[in-house]
């Protein structure tokens, strides 16, 4: 008897320890070349947390005339709220230097690692825009830069360019 595939499990890994995160200063297509990429900075060394980086997909209602049961199509895509927080340095030596509020710049996420650009896969934010750079007052905790994001466009994935 023959059944459904069952898919092998995936190699599971620590995002702290191999995901690289690269703010690239320009893009002229619609994923980075690897002359780009390497213009750009690698900003994970400080980094401290993210949120976001999801978009979310509209839901949109299409009742039938004379039916109780309410379908659904897809509506719109929107960009979630994302941030990403820094370590703060008492010398300003941190992240600070790379954000300035309405900067507009190019993400991109290298899943596997720079160690690893050969067979990675990578999500690539185009025209991300700084809204803010807060540097919050906690006593309690160690010192952090929040940086508020924008995502213009939406994620596109794809592999590490080879050229």
């Amino acid at each position: 008897m023959t059944g459904p595939t069952v898919p092998s499990p995936a190699d599971r890994f620590y995002q702290p320890r191999l995901t690289d995160l690269i703010w690239i200063p320009a893009v002229a297509g619609a994923f980075p070349t690897l002359a780009e990429v390497t213009a750009g900075t690698v900003i994970d060394t400080d980094l401290a947390g993210i949120t976001g980086f999801t978009t979310t997909l509209a839901d949109l209602p299409t009742k039938d005339y004379g039916d109780s049961y309410i379908g659904s199509i897809p509506g719109d895509e929107t960009p979630d709220a994302s941030s990403l927080q820094f370590w703060a340095d008492p010398t300003g030596a941190d992240a600070s230097a790379y954000f300035a509020k309405g900067d507009k710049k190019h993400l991109l996420v290298v899943w596997q690692g720079l160690a690893n650009s050969a067979t990675s896969n990578c999500t690539f934010y185009k025209n991300v825009r700084v809204g803010t750079v807060n540097r919050p007052l906690d006593m309690t905790n160690a010192a952090q830069i929040n940086i508020g994001i924008t995502l213009g466009d939406a994620p596109v994935d794809g592999n590490y360019p080879t050229s």
